[in-house]
């Protein structure tokens, strides 16, 4: 990444601190956990993370006495934002996470929820990063869940195949160190590469944005395989940053904000192996 383009970068992620510790990304003193996550992601890519006592002191304070959070995505976006602070939690939280454990209906997913996966990703995600050890009943009943929702087109999700979901059973099953390469989710994965938007979600639809971006580039790191329009990829990705330094969704504009700013980050250093 150039000199001039990470500067920018780090001016956009460090005017959307608060003073209290946490970020928000419109500039409002709203801290929330998903921003100051997403903000200490890119400064650890850009290897400008640092000992902060105030972030962390802010993602403490999502964490009750009794080690609970009010949600698993607060857990997720706490732990894993003191974890790249190089700081422990001020409860144990393994007793929160086993309590998560558990395989959802998928009839019964959040209305606008992007994945069906989502949760469990988060929870698989944390006991990997936090080197839980996930015990064999766990490990069946979530792999059996993954793989029952492989779709007929390769791909999984509820029904068919989406992108996102697909990328994010195969990070699962790989975490559970399930088998993945004989389950045939290159051919949807490239089916998902689009010559126009670098990833769609759904083959045959359109448009792409940046987190299908993201979530195909990661697909492909997770079969060994490599995407079909890199360039296309790389040249959405860098168009998508707009005056403030962040990146938008798109290239049509739009505001920027710290999340899609992290998947513009992530999307370019995978795009470094190809």
């Amino acid at each position: 990444m150039d000199t001039k383009r990470r500067d920018r970068i780090l001016r956009y992620v460090y005017d959307r601190r608060c003073r209290e510790g946490g970020y928000c990304f419109y500039r409002l003193e709203e801290p929330n956990s998903s921003d100051t996550y997403s903000a200490l992601a890119i400064l650890h890519l850009l290897g400008e993370v640092d000992s902060d006592e105030k972030t962390s002191r802010f993602l403490r304070s999502f964490q009750h006495a009794s080690g609970n959070f009010d949600n698993l995505l607060g857990a997720h976006f706490a732990l894993k934002g003191l974890q790249l602070l190089n700081q422990a939690p001020l409860f144990d939280p393994f007793p929160y996470l086993k309590k998560q454990q558990r395989a959802y209906d998928v009839r019964r997913v959040p209305t606008g929820e992007v994945s069906i996966f989502k949760h469990i990703y988060l929870l698989i995600d944390l006991y990997h990063s936090l080197n839980i050890p996930i015990t064999p009943p766990m490990k069946d009943e979530i792999a059996s869940f993954v793989l029952s929702l492989q779709a007929s087109d390769g791909g999984f999700g509820w029904g068919y195949g989406t992108l996102i979901e697909t990328a994010q059973a195969l990070s699962i099953l790989q975490h559970l160190k399930i088998t993945t390469h004989n389950l045939g989710t290159d051919a949807f994965i490239s089916r998902c590469d689009n010559s126009l938007f670098g990833y769609v979600n759904v083959p045959r639809t359109m448009p792409g944005y940046i987190e299908h971006i993201y979530w195909g580039l990661k697909a492909r790191l997770l079969t060994g395989s490599r995407p079909l329009y890199p360039e296309i990829c790389r040249d959405i990705v860098i168009r998508s940053q707009n005056m403030t330094g962040g990146f938008s969704r798109t290239t049509y504009g739009g505001i920027a904000n710290l999340e899609n700013t992290l998947y513009a980050i992530e999307s370019l250093v995978y795009l470094r192996n190809w």
